[in-house]
């Protein structure tokens, strides 16, 4: 699997390099850890991460009871990335989604990092627990990731940005 993660390193899509965990300095979020809703989660958190664009992850986007959620499966998902400036933020966003290591796969979301499609770098991301029961899917048609059309993926992200759900049609 592309960007898979253990405990001490991360192995690249070519298998050959290896990346140590503690190098991965981004963080991706899809959901209630975007920017609009990262005050939520006091000054804090704030301080620590510092946004730095939008991009592609590959995944499965799923509605959890009205909070979205990603599975490792194929699909794409679109993001938010966001540097982390100190690793002293992560027990306060594993405890907001309910991420243990301590029970690994029975924690309702698992931190993982992993390559994202774009841009080519890794970040954390929050991945719903394997033992968790799965939502409602939620899809985002193919035309939309075209980056060489009116349609492009990356624009749609800044023009929905209120609305993570929207799949609305281009005129």
């Amino acid at each position: 699997m592309q960007g898979t993660l253990d405990r001490s390193s991360i192995t690249g899509s070519s298998g050959g390099e290896l990346l140590a965990t503690h190098d991965v300095r981004f963080f991706a979020s899809y959901g209630t850890l975007r920017r609009r809703s990262q005050w939520r989660q006091g000054y804090f958190v704030g301080t620590c991460l510092k946004f730095f664009g939008y991009g592609v992850l590959r995944g499965l986007c799923l509605s959890q009871r009205g909070y979205p959620a990603v599975l490792e499966q194929p699909g794409f998902v679109r993001v938010e990335i966001f540097r982390v400036l100190h690793e002293s933020v992560w027990p306060i966003l594993d405890r907001y989604e309910g991420y243990d290591p301590e029970i690994g796969k029975n924690s309702l979301f698992i931190r993982k990092a992993v390559a994202l499609v774009r841009p080519q770098i890794y970040a954390w991301v929050y991945f719903l627990g394997q033992n968790i029961p799965r939502g409602q899917l939620i899809e985002i048609a193919s035309k939309n990731l075209e980056s060489r059309s009116d349609r492009c993926f990356l624009r749609r992200i800044k023009r929905d940005y209120g609305n993570p759900l929207c799949d609305c049609h281009d005129s």
